[in-house]
């Protein structure tokens, strides 16, 4: 890592309160450029072990950080903002690296976002408008569009089976021990664009999950929307 590379808690502080913005202003703004530019682009090596202490790090950011900001923080690291999860799917390491990555990211789910996301929220009631709204439901539509942001989504159509299974077993684990609606309509959106291109691999994850017992009727509606392809 350069001399002049962000430290870890100056990387994450900017995921969380300007890279969103500057990400939306860096075209028209000179100083948001160079600061979009000089938090995004440091090497791989460094970025991946970053995002993997993000994301398996104790939930202090929730402490840290408005529940606004932490949604901008999910949209820029997870999206075209940062394009950091294409370094995180693509970059190449073992098995075991591999499996790291994506248990962290499992972390994230169960540490942060099960205790902030809303006990009873669906897509349809989302008013959030996307980045920059101040509804309180924001943080829900960010973790639920995590996996159509232009990043993780990639990972199931990876030409390494090691990713594509790392990326199944985290969706495996979210619809497992998740409950929070957001997280599993999350999982449920990852595998139904799977479904639409021919995915009997999803397809069978979503049937196991129909059979939990005492889902609520709105998960099981988008759930059946999923099994068929039939979301955006």
């Amino acid at each position: 890592m350069g001399d002049d590379a962000p430290s870890y808690e100056e990387w994450e502080r900017y995921c969380f309160t300007q890279g969103e913005a500057d990400f939306a202003e860096c075209a028209e703004d000179d100083m948001a450029y160079d600061r979009h530019e000089h938090f995004t682009t440091f090497d791989s090596a460094t970025l991946i072990e970053f995002l993997v202490r993000l994301f398996a790090d104790e939930s202090h950011i929730i402490e840290r950080y408005t529940t606004r900001q932490l949604a901008d923080g999910i949209r820029f690291v997870f999206g075209y903002g940062s394009e950091s999860m294409f370094e995180f799917v693509y970059a190449d390491a073992s098995a075991k690296d591999i499996k790291r990555r994506f248990r962290a990211v499992g972390d994230l789910y169960e540490r942060v976002f099960e205790r902030v996301c809303l006990v009873d929220w669906t897509p349809m009631s989302d008013d959030s408008g996307g980045a920059g709204s101040q509804a309180d439901d924001a943080i829900d539509s960010a973790v639920y569009m995590i996996w159509d942001m232009g990043g993780i989504e990639l990972a199931l159509c990876n030409s390494t089976h090691l990713v594509v299974d790392a990326s199944y077993a985290l969706l495996d684990r979210i619809l497992r021990r998740c409950t929070k609606p957001a997280c599993l309509y999350s999982a449920l959106h990852a595998l139904g664009h799977e479904v639409g291109g021919g995915g009997l691999r999803a397809r069978r994850r979503i049937d196991r999950f129909l059979e939990v017992p005492g889902l609520p009727n709105h998960v099981v509606e988008y759930a059946r929307s999923a099994r068929t392809g039939s979301i955006q």
